[in-house]
């Protein structure tokens, strides 16, 4: 598999519209995704954010992400061989 480094992940991540988030006091550039909900009332997948790891490397589980004035705690890390990271979040 090739790799990909931050050059290209940069580039990567210039390409969609980013949230912009803070994580333990630093703003982070990522995509945050929402859990949903449908007609009946059941959830789906747990909110998340996915991020650029060279961006986060001192950032990990029971730091504080806040989100348009919500707060979340980190709650587990997902390393993906392309150089991100997905952070599984709970609302506080």
């Amino acid at each position: 598999m090739p790799s990909i480094d931050s050059d290209d992940l940069a580039e990567i991540f210039s390409d969609v519209e980013m949230d912009s988030v803070t994580i333990g006091g630093d703003v982070v550039l990522g995509m945050f995704l929402k859990p949903y909900q449908n007609e009946l009332g059941i959830s789906g997948n747990k909110p998340s954010f996915k991020c650029n790891a060279v961006d986060v490397l001192a950032k990990g589980v029971g730091d504080t992400l806040v989100n348009n004035a919500v707060n979340y705690i980190i709650t587990s890390e997902q390393p993906e061989d392309a150089g991100t990271v997905t952070f599984i979040l709970k609302a506080t």
